[in-house]
């Protein structure tokens, strides 16, 4: 650890060490009163932690006076030697790391006495007397473990494992990697969470001048010094020499192109200078790539030598410099006594180490443990002085997201084409400003031969699309299932279209067609002929013989549903067919084993980021690539397009087909953004169309006289693209109707689908069946449910109306989400309706935002406590309890048809709706507020039971100090307060909205949260059921049992096996059985999942009382993983206990227990001698009757017999009342009973 040395011996020691290891030049350095602007800043940034209410660094003494700086401040400085350089990860090792990035090395001790010497330079020294002149200055050698300076430069690093982008002045965001986050670990374990990931560049100087470095996969931190990773760079086989050319090195950075970039050498660390690009150097400097686009993962080169013996084996030894008489040392060997030994004084740590000693005091590692905890508080410190080892951390996918990437594909479709593609590219703009590439994203995936029959049908359009195609050819693989469409004029270019498909895709097996006279025409036969392809056509009139057929009607489907969702007009149907076979190729098939098309045909995993960003007819934005010096400011540096799909000949992969609306033409373009609602009042967007209706008899407007032509590449002029027409018939929002839906829907009235039959999902064994619609309901509850919501919702005033969408302006820094509706039906039948925000959409807070529940535990406390003072169990629950609370996320929605007259007015939500991520906090923090202006107080041991103190006669005792700021006793050895004056306390037990009340006027506290706190309270009344519990009285005594839940679980139980559980069992398990030792099959998924299912029920069932099964159970739960029939045999032998001894309950029983069977030991002559029990501090006085604690423990022996460990199981009462218990494997295996025993109970007393 870094250690603070005193001014008299060790600070002006270590000087002298310097110089005599360095020279004059170095005396000089270390010996005048002038600090170089480096070691200033370094100085600042270690021991700033004054500024922060730290005081002196050095526990009270500072060797060094304060004193003026330039600007006629102050700086404290201190003495501060390194004895042990802490870098990176080092504090949880005691192995020494080898760190290019430190300018000075570690000295470690053994446990031992021995120390570690990695050889740097000058640390043998420190260890050396020497004498100073009494003129001397102290000063400060600092070692830095990452750098410290601010400059625009960039550092490299042997000690980190990752890139990371630092200040903006030394590199430039290009793009971020959606759903890519990495933690950053630094200094101390201090970590960064969630830092984005994406691609940086910046500009370097070269042996041929300056240019671009693209640095991908880098943690865009944007603060501090860039961090750059040597072993990240030669991973993409660039060549890093970062050793000093005065060791013999070269200082410098050779790329794959054979740049070489200068590598800088200051005060010990290496710096790559570098500074962000603009916008001109961009477009006019060379881009050079020096790290690999693609996940990196650092532990792909990881390998151990250290204890390889064949790795000593293969290197070379030479002889030691020294005479045959000398060791390494220089020590004479055949000496017979060398001493090595450490002594400890009161004051001091002397360390003897041959002969010579060096002394430190030992306050100073009192100090250096408290400046590495400040930097846990203050990460601050660690910005420009950042070590970055980091990890990879993948969240998890929201598919549900996905599905309208993936033509509104079911979840699970989307989840296994993830797992079957992966998501490499970086396609997303770090701002609005869209950049042009010179470089492919990832490289393109070759295309090999096909070995397969394809078959091939042409599909007629009424409607031609863009470029005159008339009709289109359909070709899908028969084992490959890859489809793909050609555009053509008329049927008579099947021969082009025949050429083309084998030119991209390889020559097939077999063609098969349906005898359509284009397909076997003279032509094509020479073709088939040329190539060896076998050709087979169906019967006349039998075109189900082909499988061409079945696909051809799926492509029409789903190019029906892009174009009904997307608005789009006619014409792009040629567009909308390409698009859906880009995404059916790229989407994993069950028939192929959940493997995709393409990879089934080309034999590579697709990469689907292409497909995640941008939809069929949505729109976007491109750069206006307009003539230099025109257009400005008149035209807008942006285009407005309509996205057609993704280029497959053009550009990278990365390349997509855009249509211009102003001018009709068709284009290519890699860099482009989707439009926002920001982007409503954009200059580049085209003139709104205020004509709701059709003009004639196809519902489509005139052309514009003012669009031109295209020109017959596709690409327009530079002019072209800016031309607006009054009129644009092409924008999708012409093809809506007033209430938002599509003119060219397909709609059905309900009267039109009764007699229809629709086809349902298929079973297990692949049959499915269709159903026949014989009728409809009028009405269901579930509507009258929707009306009451939304009712509930005005009435809290859950949106602030800020008008309708077109006149309305957003307020700044305001979000837009959507909302849904979700439906349930309760436990006694009632349809609850519930609309709740799209909290995915909103960014994720650093805080945590959930609001606490209190334990099962707490709640049989609340309960018992209840019954030993004579109170009342009252529960209740608080209706739209989060509608309580004012949200502090600034979102807002659009509201849809669900909001009836308010349809399309901008709604600002004000309350703490449902979904959003901060509600549960927010009514947290609403609800708690509430119960401390009643005048309870959270209890210091189960933060969610508010306590509330009364005296003998009901009343509540005020001005009580709150039971967490209680701090009147002196020691924590001094025993709780214990007041006998028939006081109480009344207790209120939180879960969410669900609240049990103890006391004696429950009545009383459910008016005041009624009346004074306008709470709408729901199922008010005395304790009956809770959380899956049942609890009733026999007699005097209450009882708690899961009967419900019990029931439920028979139900489930029957569905499942499709009989009842078995009643023919008295145990849980049959005695002397061993789960461990079943030799059965493995389950199949389904069944794992109803093991799984099982297993959570029972522990939830040992959770609400029934401990009898809770040794059986936590074995069982051991397999869960990968259980076996036997296991699943025996969980449905625990439901037949269950289901047969369904009555037992738990009693609450108060009176005290008789202990005077009990020996009281006399603990006087054991190790235990003297000891006193530890009491917090905030206890709150003690009121209401007594409680005794009593545990009972056991544990057996060897319970698993293959790993040989025993099972602990502990039982705590309070009085007679059972109140808490569990059951756990020991983490060690026992050779007897005594040793398991013992463990059980110091786990109990834990």
């Amino acid at each position: 650890m870094p250690r603070f040395l005193s001014e008299s011996s060790d600070v002006t020691g270590m000087q002298a060490a310097f110089r005599d290891d360095y020279g004059e030049n170095h005396e000089e350095a270390y010996d005048g009163n002038e600090v170089d602007a480096d070691e200033t800043h370094i100085e600042a940034n270690l021991i700033d932690l004054s500024y922060h209410g730290y005081g002196d660094v050095n526990g009270g003494y500072d060797p060094f006076p304060t004193m003026p700086d330039d600007d006629g401040g102050a700086n404290t400085y201190s003495a501060f030697a390194t004895e042990h350089v802490v870098g990176h990860d080092l504090l949880d090792t005691d192995r020494p790391i080898l760190d290019s990035g430190a300018n000075g090395g570690t000295l470690v001790y053994r446990p031992d006495g021995t120390r570690f010497d990695d050889g740097a330079g000058g640390l043998s020294t420190l260890l050396r007397p020497t004498t100073i002149p009494e003129t001397s200055v102290p000063r400060r050698t600092v070692y830095n473990v990452a750098g410290a300076s601010h400059r625009p430069t960039g550092m490299l690093d042997r000690g980190a494992n990752g890139g990371v982008a630092g200040d903006p002045s030394s590199v430039r965001i290009i793009n971020t990697i959606p759903n890519a986050f990495i933690d950053i670990q630094g200094i101390d374990n201090h970590t960064l969470s969630r830092v984005p990931l994406g691609t940086v560049g910046c500009v370097v100087p070269t042996q041929r001048g300056e240019v671009i470095l693209i640095l991908h996969q880098y943690a865009l931190h944007m603060r501090g010094k860039t961090i750059h990773s040597c072993i990240q760079m030669e991973d993409f086989s660039t060549t890093v020499n970062d050793t000093a050319i005065a060791f013999g090195g070269q200082q410098r950075i050779v790329t794959l192109e054979g740049y070489i970039i200068p590598l800088d050498i200051t005060n010990g660390l290496v710096y790559m200078r570098s500074r962000a690009f603009t916008d001109e150097e961009w477009d006019d400097l060379p881009h050079v790539v020096v790290t690999r686009d693609a996940p990196w993962n650092p532990r792909v080169h990881d390998l151990n030598v250290s204890n390889d013996p064949m790795w000593r084996e293969q290197q070379e030894d030479p002889p030691l410099p020294n005479a045959p008489n000398f060791n390494a040392f220089g020590e004479f060997i055949h000496r017979t006594d060398v001493e090595v030994s450490i002594h400890q004084y009161q004051d001091d740590i002397a360390v003897l180490v041959r002969g010579e000693t060096f002394t430190a005091p030992i306050d100073g590692i009192d100090a250096t443990s408290s400046l590495f905890s400040g930097l846990n508080t203050y990460g601050g410190l660690l910005n420009g002085a950042l070590a970055s080892v980091h990890e990879l951390r993948e969240t998890p996918a929201e598919y549900e997201s996905y599905r309208r990437f993936f033509l509104n594909a079911p979840i699970e479709v989307v989840q296994r084409t993830f797992q079957s593609t992966t998501q490499h590219y970086c396609n997303l703009p770090a701002t609005n400003r869209i950049l042009d590439t010179r470089r492919s994203h990832y490289p393109a995936a070759n295309t090999p031969s096909r070995h397969e029959g394809v078959a091939t049908d042409s599909v007629f359009l009424d409607v031609a699309s863009w470029g005159g195609i008339t009709c289109v050819q359909v070709y899908i693989g028969r084992r490959s299932y890859y489809m793909s469409v050609h555009g053509m004029s008329t049927d008579g270019e099947f021969v082009n279209s025949l050429e083309d498909e084998i030119r991209f895709r390889g020559r097939m097996d077999m063609l098969i067609s349906d005898r359509a006279q284009a397909e076997i025409s003279k032509r094509v036969k020479e073709i088939l002929r040329s190539l060896f392809i076998r050709e087979w056509q169906s019967e006349p009139h039998n075109q189900n013989q082909s499988i061409m057929e079945r696909f051809v009607q799926e492509l029409k489907k789903y190019s029906n549903w892009v174009r009904n969702s997307s608005g789009a007009p006619p014409e792009a149907m040629f567009h909308i067919m390409k698009y859906v076979c880009f995404i059916w190729n790229r989407t994993a098939r069950r028939l192929l084993g959940w493997r995709t098309p393409c990879e089934a045909l080309a034999g590579q995993t697709p990469d689907v980021s292409v497909l995640l960003t941008f939809r069929f007819w949505q729109g976007c934005y491109i750069k206006n690539y307009r003539e230099p010096g025109t257009g400005f400011p008149s035209q807008s540096n942006e285009i407005f397009v309509n996205f057609l799909g993704f280029a497959e000949t053009v550009g990278h992969s990365m390349t997509f087909i855009v249509r211009v609306p102003s001018t009709g033409a068709i284009i290519y373009r890699s860099r482009l953004r989707a439009a926002t609602a920001d982007d409503a009042n954009h200059p580049g967007n085209p003139p709104p169309d205020d004509d709701d209706l059709p003009d004639g008899p196809t519902g489509r407007h005139p052309p514009s006289p003012n669009i031109r032509p295209a020109p017959p590449n596709g690409e327009p002029t530079s002019n072209d693209a800016n031309i607006h027409s009054p009129h644009n018939p092409d924008i999708g929002t012409q093809h809506l109707r007033p209430d938002g839906t599509s003119r060219f829907a397909f709609e059905l009235t309900p009267d039109d689908l009764v007699g229809r039959t629709v086809l349902q999902k298929a079973n297990d064994d692949g049959t499915r069946y269709r159903a026949k619609i014989t009728g409809y309901v009028e009405e269901w509850e579930g509507q009258h449910s929707e009306k009451t919501e939304r009712d509930q919702l005005f009435s809290y005033e859950t949106f602030i109306d800020k008008g309708h969408i077109s006149t309305a302006r957003v307020p700044a820094g305001y979000k837009k989400i959507n909302l849904h509706f979700v439906y349930a039906v309760k436990h006694d039948g009632r349809y609850k309706s519930r609309i709740v925000a799209g909290g995915h959409l909103t960014d994720a807070p650093i805080e945590s935002v959930y609001s606490g529940v209190v334990s099962l535990r707490g709640v049989r406390f609340c309960i018992f406590l209840a019954e030993l003072n004579e109170l009342q169990v009252w529960q209740t629950n608080v209706g739209n309890a989060y509608l309580e609370a004012y949200t502090k996320e600034k979102v807002y929605v659009i509201a849809g048809p669900e909001f009836a007259e308010i349809e399309g007015h901008v709604l600002i939500i004000s309350r703490a709706l449902y979904g959003l991520k901060s509600s549960g906090l927010r009514w947290y923090e609403r609800f708690a507020d509430v119960l401390r202006e009643m005048g309870f107080s959270s209890c210091p041991a189960e933060p969610e039971i508010w306590m509330r103190a009364c005296d003998s006669n009901g009343y509540v005792i005020k001005d009580l100090p709150q039971a967490d700021s209680v701090n009147s006793k002196k020691s924590f050895f001094d025993p709780p307060v214990y007041l006998d004056d028939g006081s109480y306390y009344e207790y209120i037990a939180v879960y969410c909205d669900d609240l049990t009340i103890a006391s004696r006027d429950p009545k009383a506290i459910t008016n005041a949260l009624e009346k004074d706190y306008k709470f709408k309270l729901k199922g008010t009344g005395p304790l009956k059921f809770l959380l899956g519990c049942d609890y009733f009285r026999e007699g005097k005594s209450l009882r708690s049992a899961p009967r419900k839940y019990f029931e439920k679980m028979e139900v489930t139980y029957k569905q499942l096996f499709g009989e009842k559980p078995p009643h023919k069992v008295s145990s849980p398990l049959t005695s002397g059985d061993n789960p461990e030792l079943d030799t059965s099959n493995f389950l199949d998924e389904k069944d794992t999942k109803v093991y799984q299912s099982m297993i959570g029920a029972a522990q939830w069932v040992i959770s609400l009382g029934r401990f009898d099964i809770a040794v059986h159970v936590m074995t069982l739960s051991s397999f869960r993983s990968k259980p076996r029939k036997g296991h699943l045999e025996r969980i449905q032998r625990v439901y037949g206990y269950l289901s047969k001894m369904k009555h037992g309950t738990i009693r609450y029983r108060t009176e005290l227990p008789d202990i005077s069977d009990f020996i009281k030991q006399d603990w006087s002559n054991s190790a235990y001698a003297g000891t006193r029990e530890e009491y917090p501090k905030n206890l709150p006085p003690a009121r209401g009757r007594q409680v005794l604690m009593s545990t009972f423990v056991d544990a057996n022996l060897m319970q698993d017999v293959l790993s040989g460990k025993s099972v602990t199981g502990v039982l705590h009462f309070f009085n007679k009342t059972p109140i808490d218990w569990f059951t756990k494997k020991q983490n060690t295996a026992e050779t007897a009973a005594f040793g398991s025993e013992n463990n059980a109970a110091r786990a109990a007393t834990n």
